[in-house]
């Protein structure tokens, strides 16, 4: 099983990519300890290429234009079959990923999805 961090949509979704540029799965990743440092650059530098490639995608479409852009994981079979997706409450749209309290906040919440997943929710 893998759980694929992504930036969710209303109607699809894009996955933050690591430096291979294969999709970040929190399976075999350990998230930062802090908003600082090399390891959080990088994550928070990739899940802003997500958030922009969802923004893209949701403007050509009127009816998803404004709608919220959530942090996610999309939770997958050895196969790629998408079997659930838990999301975050903070819509990624309003989060300023170069302001540390908006980056505190998003890492926080990835740890609340990271253990919503290892506990089985």
């Amino acid at each position: 099983m893998n759980a694929h961090l992504a930036v969710v949509g209303h109607r699809s979704s894009h996955p933050v990519h690591g430096a291979d540029r294969s999709p970040l799965d929190l399976t075999d990743t350990a998230l930062p300890t802090s908003v600082h440092g090399a390891e959080a650059r990088r994550l928070f530098r990739a899940l802003d290429d997500a958030r922009r490639e969802m923004r893209v995608r949701q403007a050509q479409s009127p009816a998803d234009a404004k709608s919220p852009l959530r942090l996610g994981l999309v939770v997958t079979g050895e196969n790629g079959t998408a079997l659930d997706v838990h999301t975050a409450s903070t819509n990624l749209r309003t989060v300023d990923l170069d302001d540390a309290g908006d980056r505190e906040a998003v890492l926080g919440e990835l740890r609340d999805l990271e253990r919503e997943f290892l506990a089985g929710g």
